[in-house]
């Protein structure tokens, strides 16, 4: 710990006892002493030695961070109190401070700056107050006064060395100080009294009582100064307006002594402060403390406030009148001391709202007062506020509807029909136990609540258009609806009168069961024909394929047979043995063509009648077996590019088909070029996703592309690539079988992209 000389303590070596005398009177449990501008401890006096715990020869001339915890220290919280002070002429503040023995209080700290007459930095003066045992100092008040006043005589030659510093420490305090005599003549005036009044010596000389207090506050202010006179040593506290020096009245809070028995003082002190603004603020709380109270005295409903033991801290004259209690004879008792017979709703009511602090509403029957009261509970900070609405003769029209509700059921409840009567607000008065098996709900759960409130999912339909319709224009009016939340038709007839709607409902959705029955019915048989009509328009159009193939492409090979056949006979014995060779080969392979031919007229034909089995189809899987099946054997070099492949639903056997055919022909068609590459990707969009194949083989004409999905249609010659032209035929059939859309994109020379798209998801 830093320490320093304490040289300049010589620099505050006068004395003036009067003054010192009035600040240890008036000082109690107030550590006061001096540091210089720098931090360190030149003075020590016993309050200090009492809260911080340091004799005077260990703490001089240590610095004060001594009493600052670490972190305040680590903050350079010390330095930075003493400049806001230097700022401000003063500082105050409250925080954790450190003992000697290593505890700590909660104190409040004033740093004051002092200055020589020349106007130069002294120091500060230091004032700590021990607050962590208010209350128990509070209570030995007395005995602390018997030990200040003892310690004030035992160390009266050594506070006589320190007039300069202490008279410093009165004149920066913010409080005023003056000393008056036995005439209420002002002997001394602090400089803070001359701020807080305004008033220089020369002219507070000139002043008396009657010219400064408030004519007001003059009589008791004359009084209060008569007590002072009559109790020596007894300080006598007043609250009182006096007229500062610019014309205008200050409020004044002051504490006056008689020390004119004290041969160190020999005056009365007179200590005070500017209590302005606090009595102002004081002032506006009381005036809107009238204001709620006088709003709460001319709101009709009845009002009460309860503390958290709920007894009547306020009621207003309305809740007098409703209960038949004075507002006065009530204050201060236990709520159910008031009201004994109260109910156990009630009572359940007010312990929820106090011990959830939540708001809480209603209704309550009180059998002595034979009275009904909705009551309204909002917790507050110290118990509830409690609005009470007198509902008696809500209550009791109620009942009364009751009873003529019942009449009428007795005639309603026996109808067939669905019977609902609806005010003009149109909330239910009267609903009958039909409407209750219609609806699924208890007829006594829906009197008294809006029908849109019980039906919301008609709001905004044409239901609800038409009961505003039957109201507004005061006219019959009736309709079908069907209400889909439960699944029922209603025809409804709507009578209007004066007091709203009178509503008769009838169960028709076994009619309207059976009139759906009937239309969907021949919706089928219309969409069967238009499947019927569309299925045999394109077996006609295979028909007339298969017609082709037989009168064109199945006669070429047989012709070729039939006229090989007829040379062979004719001149097989004058035939060199490489020509009948010849020939033979030549009708074995027109054989072969046509027996090929045939097997894919037949797959072609098959795939027409084949029955659909649906699957999830592994995409990237089949591409691959199928790239291996077909590159098996084969010497030539492919470069293949596949993407990510989606799966799609469809018939595995059928969709591999349509693999095999695509890739086989980007093989074959890409067959005679250096590099071949064939691409595969896919998209998807929604529930359909789009399949390519691309290779950059020969390609093809796109004028030609309308006859490339044909049976027997070929683009190339057989002796170019070969091939029987059912191919893509059997993939346009797939597809078509699977919903699906096939297209192709080519250029010659450059290749060709085949498109088709399959559902992720097939429809039931």
């Amino acid at each position: 710990m830093k320490t320093k000389p304490s040289h300049r303590r010589r620099q505050y070596e006068s004395v003036d006892a009067k003054l010192l005398g009035l600040l240890i009177s008036n000082v109690k449990e107030y550590a006061i002493f001096m540091i210089d501008p720098d931090g360190f401890i030149l003075t020590w006096n016993k309050g200090a030695q009492n809260i911080k715990g340091y004799r005077e020869e260990e703490i001089i001339g240590k610095h004060i961070s001594i009493f600052y915890t670490p972190g305040e220290i680590s903050q350079k919280e010390p330095q930075e109190n003493l400049k806001e002070a230097l700022a401000s002429g003063s500082f105050e503040k409250e925080g954790w401070r450190v003992r000697k023995n290593g505890s700590v209080f909660w104190a409040n700290i004033v740093f004051t700056p002092l200055y020589d007459e020349a106007g130069m930095l002294l120091g500060f003066a230091k004032v700590t107050r021990d607050m962590t045992g208010q209350k128990m100092i509070s209570d030995q008040k007395e005995q602390h006064k018997i030990e200040l006043e003892r310690r004030v005589k035992e160390n009266t030659e050594t506070i006589i060395k320190n007039e300069m510093r202490y008279r410093a420490l009165i004149e920066s305090n913010y409080s005023g100080v003056t000393l008056l005599d036995k005439s209420f003549k002002a002997i001394y005036r602090s400089r803070p009294a001359e701020r807080i009044n305004g008033w220089l010596d020369a002219e507070r000389g000139q002043q008396t009582m009657a010219d400064l207090v408030h004519p007001d506050d003059l009589p008791a202010v004359q009084n209060l100064f008569l007590d002072v006179l009559n109790q020596p040593g007894v300080p006598v506290q007043a609250t009182y307006r006096v007229k500062h020096q610019k014309g205008y009245y200050i409020w004044l809070e002051s504490i006056n002594t008689n020390m004119l028995a004290d041969k160190a003082i020999e005056a009365i002190v007179c200590n005070f402060r500017d209590v302005t603004e606090k009595k102002n603020a004081d002032d506006e709380i009381k005036n809107k403390t009238e204001q709620i109270a006088n709003i709460l005295e001319s709101i009709t409903d009845g009002f009460m406030a309860l503390d958290s033991n709920l007894c009547f801290t306020y009621v207003n004259n309305q809740f007098g009148g409703m209960t038949g209690f004075s507002p006065e004879a009530i204050i201060g008792k236990y709520i159910w001391d008031v009201f004994p017979a109260a109910s156990a709703a009630a009572r359940n009511g007010f312990d929820l709202a106090l011990r959830e602090r939540r708001n809480v509403t209603f209704e309550d029957y009180y059998q002595p007062l034979d009275f009904w009261a909705e009551d309204r509970l909002y917790p507050s900070a110290g118990g509830l506020s409690v609005f009470v609405r007198d509902i008696t003769e809500r209550k009791k029209a109620e009942q009364l509807l009751r009873s003529k509700n019942e009449q009428i059921e007795n005639i309603l409840e026996r109808i067939t029909d669905g019977f609902v009567a609806l005010d003009n607000n149109l909330r239910y008065t009267y609903v009958n136990k039909r409407i209750g098996e219609m609806a699924g709900i208890s007829p006594a759960d829906m009197i008294g609540k809006y029908i849109w409130d019980v039906f919301p999912e008609a709001v905004g339909t044409a239901a609800q258009k038409v009961f505003d319709l039957a109201i507004q224009e005061q006219r019959y009016v009736s309709f079908e609806e069907n209400y889909a939340p439960l699944d029922i038709w209603v025809e409804e007839h709507l009578y209007p009168s004066e007091g709203g709607l009178s509503v008769f409902a009838r169960d028709i959705s076994a009619r309207k069961k059976a009139e759906r029955e009937i239309l969907l019915l021949n919706e089928s048989l219309e969409r069967k024909v238009e499947d019927r009509t569309k299925q045999l328009e394109a077996a006609n159009k295979e028909l007339e394929a298969f017609s082709y193939s037989v009168s064109h492409d199945l006669r070429t090979p047989l012709r070729a047979v039939g006229g090989f056949a007829m040379m062979l006979k004719d001149g097989f014995e004058t035939m060199q043995t490489a020509d009948r060779n010849r020939i033979v080969n030549t009708i074995v392979n027109n054989a072969t063509l046509m027996g090929q031919l045939i097997d894919d007229l037949l797959d072609f034909s098959r795939l027409g009648r084949k029955e659909l089995k649906l699957n999830k189809v592994n995409i990237q899987s089949m591409v691959k077996g199928c790239i291996s099946e077909l590159t098996y054997d084969n010497p030539k070099t492919y470069e293949f590019k596949i993407e990510e492949l989606p799966d799609c639903e469809g018939d595995t056997s059928m969709i591999k088909q349509v693999w095999m055919n695509l890739l086989g022909n980007a093989i074959k068609y890409s067959s005679k070029i250096d590099k071949p590459v064939i691409e595969v990707g896919a998209k998807i969009d929604g529930n359909v996703v789009t399949y390519f194949v691309r290779d950059n083989g020969v390609g093809f004409d796109m004028q030609y592309a309308g006859k490339l999905f044909g049976v027997f249609q070929r683009l190339h010659r057989k002796d170019e690539f070969e091939g029987t032209g059912v191919g893509l035929a059997l993939v346009k059939r797939v597809i078509d079988r699977h919903g699906g859309k096939l297209s192709v994109k080519a250029t010659p020379g450059k290749g060709a992209i085949f498109y088709f798209s399959l559902p992720v998801k097939q429809a039931n």
